[in-house]
């Protein structure tokens, strides 16, 4: 799984300007590709990045039904946690 973060500077870092910037973070090994498994991975790696999930504003996936699922999948466990 790949993990890449979108934010808008907010002018506290010296010399930034505000944008939208977007990085690549890493590429994140996962044992099991259920929509369980892949949230369960993406909020450890966002806790490890001391990064909160409650500060998700958008989500953005390949079209998968593990991702997307409105009911089981990564989106419908992000939004359970971050309405």
């Amino acid at each position: 799984m790949s993990l890449n973060i979108r934010y808008v500077s907010d002018r506290t870092l010296p010399g930034s300007n505000i944008a939208i910037y977007e990085q690549f973070i890493k590429f994140i090994h996962v044992e099991s590709s259920t929509g369980e498994n892949l949230f369960f991975v993406l909020k450890r790696e966002i806790q490890s990045l001391e990064l909160h999930i409650n500060n998700i504003r958008g989500q953005g996936y390949d079209n998968g039904s593990n991702m997307k699922g409105k009911v089981s999948g990564v989106l419908a466990r992000l939004l359970k946690e971050n309405p």
